[in-house]
């Protein structure tokens, strides 16, 4: 019997071992990315003031713009109402 809980007291332990081992590598790449700085250059933005410019971004615009969409679900036999956010296809 004192045998059988000597082993099992070092495969326990092994075992406990190997766990905090990982968990300390885990945390250690964790904070690794946590703290990545990433250096991105720096570029001028030029915004076009033209009205052709300003005439094509109102027509993006108007594809791109997000609306707000009504959908009806079935949960536990009853319908909830959820809103969905979903671009709109054609101008309105």
């Amino acid at each position: 019997m004192k045998n059988f809980l000597k082993w099992t007291g070092i495969v326990v332990g092994s075992i406990l071992v190997v766990i905090v081992l990982g968990m300390l590598g885990l945390y250690g790449t964790g904070q690794m990315r946590l703290k990545k700085v990433y250096v991105v250059p720096e570029e001028d933005l030029v915004i076009p003031q033209d009205e052709a410019s300003l005439i094509e971004g109102k027509r993006i615009f108007q594809y791109r713009v997000v609306k707000p969409v009504m959908v009806k679900t079935c949960r536990d036999w009853s319908i909830w109402t959820t809103r969905l956010w979903v671009r709109s296809s054609h101008p309105t």
